[in-house]
């Protein structure tokens, strides 16, 4: 849980979601070595979740980073269309301003 409460969705890139970013991340979280069991080898109820944490981690990670490319491709797309019916009403508008002279 302190992994979600800690990312932050809204940069300006997408969440790291490579395994030894996601492990950094774990390891500076739970603190120590998540093998042996923390600093000193002692057993710590927090580290025997941390291979758990990563699952849904990543998981929490690959939702929000589709979410973010799903939310770039209909901003792209509102702003082509926007662009488009600009071009098509100023175009539409010099076509009744500027008649077609007689030759």
């Amino acid at each position: 849980m302190n992994l979600i409460i800690r990312a932050d969705p809204y940069q300006d890139h997408p969440l790291e979601d490579h395994a030894d970013d996601i492990a950094e991340l774990i390891s500076s979280t739970v603190g120590g070595n998540i093998q042996t069991g923390g600093q000193g080898g002692q057993r710590r109820p927090e580290n025997e979740a941390a291979p758990h944490a990563g699952k849904w981690y990543h998981k929490f990670v690959e939702e929000i980073n589709d979410a973010q490319e799903n939310r770039d491709a209909q901003l792209t797309l509102l702003e082509v269309s926007f662009c488009m019916s600009v071009y098509t009403s100023s175009s539409r508008a010099i076509q009744i301003l500027s008649p077609e002279r007689p030759s």
